[in-house]
């Protein structure tokens, strides 16, 4: 009885202690009719501020994380009418079909703040990107977290960079891995690489678990290892 309930145990307390949180942000229009917000656990930024006060979970919980958005010139780009697609991020299709972009090459590029983080944890920022065009357009993310310059670049458009006849991005997204926050605060910028124009559709921010709570984890399953050999010997 205490090798099973020892087992319904360890099966219980590993979800609590490795569970990542993520948090899912789709940037759309909010202007006449063809507004395209997400439903569900998203946070959606709209074109009337961007910023959200304060950002949900995927299970609907309030995180005190916040956005600002400095746009610099950055407008809503209205983007390919997607009846189907892969669902980037386990939604809909909404994420294609409008994105925050902005057109400053060489220029000021607009920033996204998050605020509200905590130093102690990291973060995992994927981005979604895509216009319908046969303008080959590279967007790059960029960040100093964790004292060190980091970026990425993501292809949003370009001829059958969906496949045939398809000029729009459908499924690739691009990472800023692992970033520690200081002062609770990670600055992303949004620069443009070619083409002209960056975008971003949805931003998913992953909440990596501390070190200690893997550590708890590995020393629980040792304990419990050893509990099992136990049994097993005066068996």
């Amino acid at each position: 009885m205490m090798k099973t309930s020892l087992k319904y145990f360890t099966l219980l307390m590993i979800p609590a202690i490795v569970s990542a949180q993520t948090i899912l942000i789709d940037f759309a229009n909010s202007q006449g009719t063809t507004t395209s917000t997400t439903s569900g656990q998203w946070n959606n930024s709209v074109s009337a501020t961007w910023d959200i006060a304060n950002l949900i979970d995927t299970s609907g919980s309030s995180t005190g994380i916040a956005l600002d958005v400095t746009t610099n010139g950055g407008g809503t780009s209205l983007g390919p009418d997607v009846t189907a697609g892969p669902g980037v991020f386990g939604e809909s299709n909404t994420i294609y079909n409008d994105a925050f972009f902005d057109a400053t090459e060489g220029g000021i590029a607009p920033v996204f703040s998050f605020s509200g983080l905590n130093d102690s944890l990291t973060y995992t920022f994927t981005f979604f990107g895509s216009r319908d065009n046969t303008t080959t357009r590279i967007t790059n993310y960029a960040t100093t977290a964790s004292g060190t310059v980091t970026t990425v670049n993501l292809q949003t458009s370009g001829t059958g960079l969906g496949g045939s006849g398809i000029h729009h991005n459908i499924s690739n997204t691009a990472s800023l891995v692992a970033l520690t926050p200081s002062s609770g605060v990670i600055d992303i910028t949004m620069n443009v690489v070619s083409g002209g124009f960056a975008y971003v559709n949805a931003v998913e921010i992953s909440v990596i678990p501390e070190p200690s709570s893997l550590l708890l984890l590995g020393t629980f399953g040792l304990a419990a290892g050893m509990v099992v050999m136990i049994r097993r010997r005066r068996g």
